[in-house]
């Protein structure tokens, strides 16, 4: 019997070695876990401060878009009814530059026949 005490005291204190350590490893599991998780909350807080950044950015990008989008709507409104004038009139305006170009012949033969009647002039006196 005492040596069943004695066995029952030995596997006692084995346990209480065991307990003991696996105490000891909870402890740096948790401290590691700790660190991890503190890390994690590093990266966490980084990403948010970099989506904040980003989603500045694409605010600030967007109203430029469109303001810019305004402006050529804007545009497109006042040039609009330009371009239909212009083209309910394209055949007048083709006449016109017809006869612009008619204008132009028709002034270098003026200018040539003057030449033409200086010289005859001055041949005559």
């Amino acid at each position: 019997s005492a040596r069943g005490v004695d066995d029952i005291e030995g596997l006692a204190l084995e346990l209480s070695k065991q307990r003991s350590c696996s105490r000891q490893q909870a402890r740096e599991r948790s401290k590691v876990s700790g660190f991890r998780i503190a890390a994690c909350h590093v990266v966490m807080y980084r990403a948010q401060q970099q989506a904040f950044r980003h989603t500045e950015a694409f605010r600030t990008a967007l109203g430029a878009f469109a303001e810019g989008a305004s402006q050529l709507v804007a545009w497109a409104n006042a040039i609009g009814p330009r371009l239909d004038s212009l083209v309910e009139h394209r055949s007048n305006l083709a006449r016109l530059a017809e006869l612009s170009a008619q204008v132009c012949r028709l002034l270098a033969e003026h200018a040539a026949a003057e030449d033409e009647r200086d010289a005859a002039a001055l041949e005559l006196r």
